[in-house]
């Protein structure tokens, strides 16, 4: 099994502490796949997103940082090159749908499966829960559940 981070929120200087000791976990040489589709690009694009989360990690000697913006067609190889996947937040529901429509939950079990190390902030650590179903709008006289169920990683 991997390692995994949670977080729920905050700016750099409240994540200090879990982003330095989410670096030390990964190898010597550390390379960063970051992952922003929870939040929304007409409030803050993701370059900025990406410029937020280089100006966290490459003072803690994370210095290849890699986005994703589209999981369609990612794999396990893919996945094995970087050190530690970064998941930001954001709306979970879209992130937990996308995730699952590209086929991305399955493969990032599998890099979590075989000793990979991910942090989740926020709607990125909600996801790698068993259930979302707290988050179920119980006014909805037909939910489908299945929308609710999250990647059991913890």
């Amino acid at each position: 099994m991997g390692t995994l981070f949670l977080s729920g929120g905050g700016n750099a200087e409240q994540s200090e502490p879990i982003n330095k000791h989410f670096v030390e976990q990964m190898k010597s040489s550390p390379s960063l796949l970051y992952i922003p589709i929870a939040g929304d690009p007409s409030i803050r694009p993701y370059v900025e997103c990406l410029n937020y989360v280089k100006s966290m990690f490459n003072p803690l000697g994370v210095s290849e940082i890699e986005m994703w913006t589209d999981l369609e067609g990612k794999t396990l190889d893919d996945l094995k090159k970087f050190s530690g996947v970064y998941i930001s937040g954001g709306d979970p529901l879209k992130l937990l749908e996308e995730f699952k429509s590209s086929g991305f939950s399955i493969v990032l079990t599998q890099y979590f499966q075989g000793g990979g190390i991910i942090y989740g902030q926020s709607a990125g650590a909600l996801i790698l829960c068993d259930t979302l179903e707290h988050l179920y709008v119980h006014d909805d006289p037909q939910p489908d559940l299945y929308e609710y169920t999250g990647l059991g990683l913890y």
